[in-house]
């Protein structure tokens, strides 16, 4: 438990910034950051990979907070793409078994109290940093309390035992006994700062990354952190430390997909709604034809960005009537296929 058969990808807003906040020399050009989160299908239920936003967004962040995300970020937002809005359309009656949160930040939590987990797994280190964070940060901080102090919270001890069947480069924890979710420390971003390490039904695997790395191109090592993913860094140093380990891990692993939680590569395929990024092959089924291959972002050699070159399955072909969302030179979303909505 969990048969897990697919892995759905959605997002919960999108930051329109200049892309050297993100990534380093991205230039003062307009990107669409998504807040991606993701659920993982399975035969008994559902498993949601964080909480990205609730219906109400960033209001009730305070001024700072409020104004950081909906007036800097310009943060694109609707009520209707809260996670617990776009989880319960894609679940339907089935039940939701667990959540699981790569940390607690603003933008990885805020939805979770509407989605009512009946468990949320996270690291301990995490947990020990976030369940009485400081009077400042509580306030104008990464933390928001109120979106998980009484949530039913499970700590995972990361660090209790390694997965050597992940790789030698990280500590790991197997959340429900059988492997097909694993809890891997990937500490730098925040205090406790955490991957989900998905295996399908058919013996693939994903590594959901969270903001460990903030797009498939900082992964490949086309391209390095921009100005925010270092200074909100919990610990630089040990940011790059991990960054350098994710590297290693993409190169030894090149059949496993790394997905970052803001990837805008993802982030334009789940522009009209949720999409699947991994799927498990039926028994006896021929391997799936690789999907179109985006443009490498630079000329350095190795991978092309994940996940669009290394998806189980192709992308859904786009309606001519509907065109895909365009992107900038680099492979980045660079408008929402959907009406612009108006900034909060």
């Amino acid at each position: 438990m969990p048969t897990i058969r697919a892995v759905h990808a959605f997002h919960c807003g999108l930051f329109r910034a200049p892309g050297l906040l993100f990534t380093r020399g991205g230039g003062l050009a307009t990107e669409f950051v998504p807040v991606l989160c993701f659920g993982l299908e399975a035969d008994e239920g559902w498993v949601l990979v964080d909480g990205g936003f609730g219906s109400a967004g960033v209001s009730g962040l305070g001024r700072v907070r409020s104004f950081a995300f909906g007036r800097l970020g310009r943060l694109a937002f609707r009520p209707s793409w809260g996670a617990a809005a776009r989880l319960r359309a894609l679940r339907g009656e089935k039940p939701l078994l667990a959540a699981v949160v790569t940390h607690l930040d603003i933008d990885h939590a805020g939805g979770l109290r509407e989605a009512a987990p009946p468990r949320v797994f996270l690291s301990a280190e995490e947990w020990e940093e976030a369940k009485a964070p400081a009077w400042l940060e509580a306030r104008v901080g990464r933390y928001q309390p109120l979106d998980y102090l009484d949530l039913p919270m499970r700590p995972v001890d990361t660090t209790a035992r390694e997965a050597r069947d992940i790789s030698p480069l990280f500590a790991a924890a197997d959340l429900f006994g059988d492997g097909s979710v694993r809890l891997v420390l990937l500490a730098g971003h925040s205090a406790g700062h955490a991957g989900v390490l998905v295996r399908l039904a058919d013996g693939s695997r994903v590594l959901l990354c969270g903001d460990a790395a903030f797009s498939a191109d900082v992964v490949t090592g086309a391209a390095q952190p921009g100005l925010f993913p270092r200074a909100v860094a919990y610990d630089r140093t040990r940011m790059f430390e991990t960054l350098e380990r994710l590297r290693s891990f993409a190169r030894l692993h090149p059949d496993v997909p790394v997905v970052p939680s803001h990837d805008p590569l993802v982030g334009a395929r789940a522009a009209d709604g949720p999409a699947v990024i991994a799927r498990a092959k039926a028994p006896g089924a021929p391997a799936a034809a690789p999907g179109p291959q985006p443009p490498a972002p630079s000329p350095a050699p190795g991978p092309l960005p994940l996940p669009l070159a290394r998806s189980p399955i192709a992308p859904p072909p786009v309606p001519a009537a509907a065109p895909a969302p365009a992107t900038t030179g680099s492979g980045r979303l660079a408008t929402p296929s959907d009406e612009a909505p108006e900034p909060t």
